[in-house]
């Protein structure tokens, strides 16, 4: 069995690759998967959660309507949409923000 000390650097380890990845990474789609793989390593012992991560990719490219905004609802898409959770995986978040505020 693992000690706290040894499953926390595996844990640092793993979020270390993520982010990586997704430095790397020129698409959203990839970010995504790099995402879903990231939780799958972290969570691999419990079946209930990966069960979540599993209908999470059910929710790829998903509409959404009644997106909030400072100047009123809108309509798009979301790259993930689970439940009532939106993830959004951005190649720049500076046009995000601009949009935002």
């Amino acid at each position: 069995m693992k000690g706290p000390q040894s499953l926390m650097k595996m844990k640092t380890d793993l979020i270390r690759q993520y982010l990586l990845k997704v430095r790397t990474a020129n698409k959203e789609l990839t970010k995504k998967e790099a995402f879903k793989d990231l939780l799958s390593r972290f969570y691999n012992a419990d079946r209930d959660i990966l069960s979540v991560i599993d209908r999470m990719s059910l929710g790829a490219e998903a509409a959404v309507v009644n997106i909030p905004r400072k100047d009123g609802l809108h309509r798009g898409s979301a790259d993930t949409l689970y439940s009532r959770i939106i993830i959004e995986f951005e190649n720049d978040l500076k046009i995000s923000l601009k949009r935002n505020t």
